[in-house]
């Protein structure tokens, strides 16, 4: 990666996220819940998005996509998805449309991993599942519906990923992995905090943003790393 991006500015960009997340953590900590949280929750995902698109910019466009440009769209989704759940949020009370950009970043990251027969299937029974438990108690809609299939999607992609990376043990490998088990503790804390109350749900919300900002760190990380490799 260092190819890529001097360790200079490697660490300036590392420090900025942390100075994000600190200020993240300060806003949740004394209860800000207001137009300052979300400002400060979608700078971190616009930083990396700057990062990852120059790094598109500068070594990718104009040339012949490549697979590991799905990791690069990924980041593209989440930019948008953020943008729906974080503002929008505050006028819409439906967040449907966020959570389907959502289920489309999950489902580049599963095409990007190259499943198999078994991987979907797998993915179809877990889906089934979790629609299933919703319907038995009545929290059956279609915000939930999405939702529900966005969890299907990044819990498996998680396991799936350490599954490649078992296969090959490669950098690019190991920071995606790590990228998408904070995506699915993020996610799966989300539903916590759905269905929780009272200490449980405080504890589930510190932990969304937590794991969240450096998932997308790890996953621009890992797509840097992939455009390297090619170097």
């Amino acid at each position: 990666m260092n190819k890529l991006l001097d360790k200079k500015i490697i660490a300036l960009y590392v420090v900025i996220e942390l100075i994000i997340f600190g200020v993240i953590k300060y806003l949740e900590i004394t209860s800000q819940f207001n137009f300052k949280m979300c400002v400060a929750k979608y700078m971190a995902i616009v930083v990396d998005f700057i990062v990852a698109t120059c790094i598109w910019l500068k070594y990718r466009k104009g040339e012949k996509p490549c697979w590991d440009d799905l990791i690069y769209l990924g980041l593209v989704g989440v930019f948008i998805a953020d943008f729906i759940l974080t503002f929008l949020a505050l006028v819409i009370s439906n967040k449907i449309w966020g959570f389907a950009i959502f289920c489309t970043v999950q489902l580049i990251f599963c095409i990007y991993m190259k499943p198999g027969k078994i991987n979907i299937i797998i993915r179809a029974i877990v889906l089934i599942i979790l629609w299933v438990i919703i319907a038995k108690i009545n929290r059956m809609n279609p915000e939930n519906a999405t939702g529900m299939f966005n969890i299907s999607l990044v819990v498996v992609n998680m396991v799936y990923s350490w599954f490649q990376f078992s296969k090959n043990r490669s950098r690019k490998n190991l920071l995606f992995a790590l990228g998408m088990t904070c995506f699915a503790i993020c996610d799966v804390s989300l539903v916590g905090r759905a269905v929780a109350t009272g200490l449980v749900n405080t504890v589930f919300l510190y932990i969304v943003w937590t794991a969240y900002v450096p998932a997308i760190l790890l996953l621009t990380f890992a797509y840097a790393q992939s455009v390297a490799d090619k170097k």
